[in-house]
């Protein structure tokens, strides 16, 4: 599986595995990964990215604004998603804030969906004219009217992967 890129700056979203320390990035970023992996390296040049992690606070990639995605930067983000290790609970409003910020024209916001009522009712709430904001939902589909509501409210697509 691959995202299609229609868009010309494109944003990565992606929720960090709970529990994980001093291990490799398993569950949703093992989904994840093959989709970034895959995605970014389908890119043309002409596109840019930026890609962040999210546990209870953001963990974004080392740079300041969305990058061209041209090889030598394709490959420096990739290595740095690869080597991501991640723990903490699932809270990604702050990640959210700082991918509308960067102003891109999509988010892929991928994630199980599994957040507290009060973190579900505020995405609930996102509504934004800027970014188009597609969802994709991994393993459990306890999640999916929310993560459909928000991809509908922004111009975006829902999918889920089991």
């Amino acid at each position: 599986y691959s995202v299609d890129f229609i868009d010309f700056f494109v944003f990565f979203f992606v929720q960090a595995e709970d529990g994980i320390r001093d291990s490799p990035v398993t569950g949703v970023q093992t989904c994840a990964l093959p989709i970034l992996l895959n995605s970014v390296a389908a890119m043309k040049s002409t596109q840019s990215f930026y890609i962040i992690f999210f546990n209870d606070q953001p963990i974004p990639m080392p740079a300041r604004s969305l990058q061209p995605a041209r090889p030598p930067q394709q490959r420096l983000y990739l290595e740095w998603m690869a080597r991501m290790r991640a723990n903490g609970t699932t809270d990604p409003l702050s990640s959210m804030h700082m991918a509308l910020r960067l102003r891109p024209d999509v988010i892929y916001f991928l994630t199980d969906g599994n957040f507290n009522f009060k973190t579900a009712l505020a995405l609930s709430r996102i509504r934004q004219p800027r970014s188009v904001i597609h969802t994709i939902t991994f393993g459990e589909r306890e999640a999916e009217p929310l993560m459909k509501s928000l991809a509908v409210a922004n111009r975006g697509v829902y999918r889920f992967i089991p």
